[in-house]
């Protein structure tokens, strides 16, 4: 074989690399523009449920003014015919104002009804496309990496290595350098397991979704039911940790590897340790955010923010356009307006972990002055604290303008959560 050959076949190596990076893209342009779709359709419909809620409002308000009419009428003690008059004017007024606000009842509940569509739709479209990419992202990986190594033999067998094959590199998401052609998985494993773990969490994963398509009833939202809502049941958290293995691939990765180590005797111990130093931040952040988000129109996570000295940091999640007032707690800084915004840090970590993280705190919640609310909240872990240590650290967190929250389960129910979800995955493995 001539030197000639070698070249074209390492060209035709990469044009094979640029293939897959090319229909990767094309697949993700296709997915944002199917998702800008359902967002923009979701958006419609919040607006007129916002609009529809007003109107129903403006009803209800009109009707108990002809009702307020139509009875100062009805106790006048002597009737002229101009009173009669006025008297029917008004019982007519007041059944028309009834109708209507029937009517604008019937419309809001409507409009609810379309939001919550809405909103399942765009979630399941968003899961689908996710968990596309995900199988897309680790096939192509493995192809390249095939491709590679397939270059690399090339190389040796015309006896030079290609180096600008060697060169080329997708970029893969955090932790996808693990599916390589060494630790082969390929799609139709993935798809089983994912098929998998769905039949060993049903139950857990029909609670989840249940509660995550809570609508409130309240006209302001207040610490009791804040609290409710971000600290579900056990079986709501495992089906929460199942969705998130299905929908996200940062935490599938992390679990498969916990599923791998488990598989050892010896290494069982240490994936518990690092369960609880990963994977319960996870589930204490995605409690808040899915507990929280029927409260706001518009729920964004890890906002990137720039810092004074060229640095940044990110807010764990921003809850915009508030669909209610809501209430946090005691004292100045603890509410916010319908429409307006909240910025929240999530400390998912014991005593120690808490104290610790005072300075990183304090880095955070600077860039929460554009939100009229900024909060961190953190697990019940904080209660256990002394009463001085307690009170140094609120007060530490409220000398940055921020306010310091214990809401989310103890550490070690979260942690024990999730290892009842590690072991029973183990089920989908084996």
């Amino acid at each position: 074989m001539t030197l000639g050959a070698n070249v074209k076949e390492t060209a035709a190596l990469r044009d094979a690399v640029h293939n897959l990076q090319q229909m990767a893209s094309m697949m993700e342009e296709a997915c944002q523009k199917e998702l800008a779709k359902a967002d923009k359709l979701k958006k419609e419909t919040q607006n007129e449920e916002r609009n529809s809620h007003k109107m129903l409002k403006s009803a209800q308000s009109a009707e108990k003014a002809a009702k307020v009419t139509r009875d100062s009428l009805r106790v006048t003690s002597f009737f002229t015919p101009g009173l009669i008059a006025a008297l029917k004017a008004a019982e007519a007024a007041f059944k028309v104002a009834v109708e209507h606000r029937k009517l604008m009842e019937l419309r809001y509940k409507a409009a609810k009804v379309c939001v919550h569509l809405a909103q399942a739709m765009y979630t399941k479209l968003s899961a689908a496309c996710m968990a596309q990419k995900t199988k897309y992202e680790a096939t192509n990986i493995k192809g390249i990496a095939r491709i590679n190594m397939a270059g690399g033999d090339l190389g040796v067998y015309h006896g030079e290595i290609a180096p600008e094959l060697t060169k080329v590199s997708i970029h893969p998401q955090e932790h996808h350098d693990k599916i390589t052609a060494d630790n082969p998985k390929n799609k139709e494993d993935e798809k089983k397991q994912v098929l998998d773990m769905q039949n060993v969490f049903g139950a857990e994963l029909l609670a989840y979704e249940k509660w995550r398509s809570y609508q409130t009833n309240s006209q302001v939202a207040y610490p009791p039911e804040i609290i409710e809502r971000i600290n579900p049941g056990d079986d709501v958290q495992v089906g929460l940790l199942a969705h998130l293995y299905v929908t996200d691939a940062r935490v599938r990765l992390q679990v498969d590897e916990l599923l791998r180590m488990m598989e050892k005797p010896d290494k069982r111990e240490k994936a518990r340790i690092k369960s609880r130093k990963n994977m319960a931040g996870h589930l204490g952040e995605a409690m808040i955010r899915d507990g929280l988000s029927p409260f706001a129109n518009e729920v964004n996570v890890q906002v990137h923010c720039n810092l004074t000295d060229g640095r940044y940091t990110k807010i764990d999640m921003a809850m915009e356009n508030l669909r209610l007032p809501m209430v946090f707690g005691r004292g100045e800084g603890m509410g916010a307006r319908e429409g307006g915004n909240v910025a929240i840090e999530v400390k998912t970590g014991q005593i120690a972990y808490l104290k610790a993280q005072k300075e990183h705190i304090a880095t955070q919640v600077s860039v929460h002055k554009a939100y009229d609310v900024s909060l961190v909240i953190c697990t019940r872990d904080i209660h256990d604290m002394n009463g001085n240590q307690e009170k140094n650290l609120r007060d530490d967190v409220r000398d940055a303008d921020s306010r310091l929250l214990g809401m989310l389960p103890h550490k070690a129910r979260i942690d024990g959560v999730v290892w009842n979800f590690l072991e029973r995955s183990e089920q989908s493995v084996n």
